[in-house]
């Protein structure tokens, strides 16, 4: 992420769940902000926003690609009521 073009982000949790988030980022072996990011992003993609591809793309996260044909997969069986 290029840091000379980003803002700043705050929102509150419970120490509950700064604690699984923590414990998930951790088990991916990435920062907080990244599996934050990511969880977003992909949810985003998921719910069919396509302008979130942007900000994934580049990035080349490993199993992006995955991921992302998975949900795709997903919403074509729902779409065809399987």
């Amino acid at each position: 992420m290029n840091n000379g073009n980003v803002v700043t982000m705050n929102f509150r949790v419970s120490p509950r769940l700064k604690e699984l988030i923590e414990k998930h980022a951790s088990s991916k072996k990435i920062q907080v902000s990244a599996y934050i990011r990511e969880a977003i992003l992909f949810e985003m993609i998921e719910s069919g926003n396509t302008d979130a591809f942007e900000f994934v793309a580049p990035f080349g996260w490993v199993g992006f690609t995955g991921v992302v044909r998975n949900m795709l997969k997903k919403l074509r069986q729902e779409k065809e009521g399987g």
